[in-house]
């Protein structure tokens, strides 16, 4: 992706595109005007088992884990000023040629997703948008845990302004269940869903983000190197969440539920 001949680019230097998974940092502050950090509480910083476990069958002398105890992530909203948005995944960069990283990191396609310089020339400039797009934005857990989760987070944007439309998109085929969940729990209607995969690539004025990371002591962001469950939202955002579904969807008679969801968030919980 280069920007030499592009007005208003300034990309001539670079050989590659800036990764910034820093969003805080002071030289990003143009791009980057608004940005909340919602760190989880004392008592909830960490989660797991307090206690070690063997492995199943195993003799009493044998290899234990020393803590099952893991940090949380810390959720984020934040408010990108005059982006590009291209690519499966949604790949979000700058006309600087900074590419802003999300939790997903290194899963992101970002050679296949960043576009050629003639279609950021063209891309179709937007007022606003809602980004729901990601690695497997249409795959169904990534649906109900992470789009939904991202929803909620936003909820204080788009509810308060009816023009700002949903960017959804990623790998996976149920279309029909983001449709589905954003109206009978969300109440947003289908016309405000922009599916992105028949688009590929927008120039946004106001793009607002929600993600969530794992924090260092300092505050900043940690890379994924493999082990650090990039796709599981923070526990409270999912009981904040799951407590929203309850709301929509109440007990039928008899003190059943009429609707069983179960949020899971792997092998780490």
């Amino acid at each position: 992706m280069a920007g030499a001949a592009l007005p208003g680019f300034q990309c001539e230097a670079r050989q590659q595109p800036e990764m910034v998974f820093d969003w805080r940092r002071h030289d990003v502050r143009d791009v980057v005007v608004e940005h909340k950090v919602f760190a989880p509480s004392p008592e909830a910083a960490t989660y797991g088992r307090h206690l070690p476990r063997r492995w199943r069958d195993a003799a009493p002398e044998d290899f234990t884990w020393r803590s099952l105890r893991f940090a949380e992530r810390a959720a984020s909203t934040a408010v990108l000023k005059d982006v590009y948005l291209a690519g499966i995944d949604g790949v979000v960069f700058d006309s600087q040629c900074r590419v802003y990283l999300t939790s997903h990191d290194e899963e992101v396609r970002y050679y296949q997703s960043l576009p050629p310089p003639q279609a950021v020339a063209t891309a179709k400039r937007i007022p606003s948008a809602i980004n729901l797009v990601q690695v497997w934005g249409l795959a169904p857990y990534h649906i109900i845990a992470e789009m939904m989760a991202k929803l909620h987070l936003l909820h204080h944007v788009w509810s308060q302004d009816e023009s700002i439309p949903f960017l959804y998109g990623g790998p996976g085929r149920s279309v029909p269940l983001v449709k589905e969940l954003a109206s009978s729990l969300w109440g947003v209607a289908s016309t405000r869903l922009v599916d992105f995969r028949n688009i590929g690539m927008l120039r946004v004025a106001r793009l607002h983000v929600a993600d969530w990371r794992l924090l260092d002591s300092a505050g900043k962001p940690k890379r994924d190197n493999g082990t650090l469950y990039h796709y599981l939202p923070p526990r409270q955002v999912l009981r904040d969440l799951s407590a929203h579904l309850w709301q929509k969807w109440p007990r039928a008679g008899g003190g059943h539920s009429s609707s069983l969801l179960w949020l899971s968030r792997g092998g780490k919980e």
